[in-house]
């Protein structure tokens, strides 16, 4: 009897492995390969990227665009610090003054930073207690621009930061209030 059981254990298991075999016989039989198959893979269902809006210069283009930039640093301060003197002063992180930053569209993407300049140390204070600096700089022509001023050591904006100045190019130069 107990020879009957082996025997029959025997054609059991050989009758298991070859049924969670799922490959031919002529087949190598390998532990790395020995997966299921993937399932049959569906229609995607996620959207395609949305083509970006980028900008490629024309051949009459201009290279440059003049900007005139006031910077109006309002409610909490954080560019400036009001001084006693109706003066503002830039507050600075680790010696590195805050910036203006300009961005916009590129041969590449949609919204790329196009320049960067450090902001006027010292602003004039408002009556309403705000500071206020103007400065005179020329980006790389785009037909439009963000701008913004960067405070070093806040990270990303919060809810309460106004958002950036969107800006159409129009004309060789332009003036702006950015909001800070």
């Amino acid at each position: 009897m107990r020879f009957v059981s082996i025997i029959i254990g025997a054609i059991l298991l050989t009758s298991l492995s070859g049924c969670s075999d799922d490959k031919p016989a002529d087949e190598s039989d390998s532990a790395s390969t020995n997966r299921p198959a993937p399932p049959a893979a569906e229609p995607s269902t996620v959207p395609a990227p949305k083509a970006e809006k980028t900008y490629v210069p024309a051949a009459g283009d201009p290279k440059t665009h003049e900007l005139s930039v006031t910077i109006r640093d309002e409610g909490e301060l954080d560019a400036y610090t009001a001084d006693a003197d109706d003066t503002c002063t830039g507050n600075m992180l680790e010696g590195r003054s805050n910036q203006l930053v300009i961005s916009g569209p590129n041969d590449e993407y949609e919204l790329a930073p196009l320049a960067s300049f450090d902001i006027p140390a010292t602003a004039r204070l408002l009556p309403n207690g705000a500071c206020e600096a103007t400065m005179a700089v020329t980006a790389p022509y785009a037909p439009h621009y963000l701008l913004g001023v960067t405070i070093h050591g806040r990270g990303i904006a919060g809810p309460d930061d106004p958002a950036e100045t969107k800006v159409a190019t129009n004309g060789n130069s332009q003036s702006v209030i950015v909001l800070r």
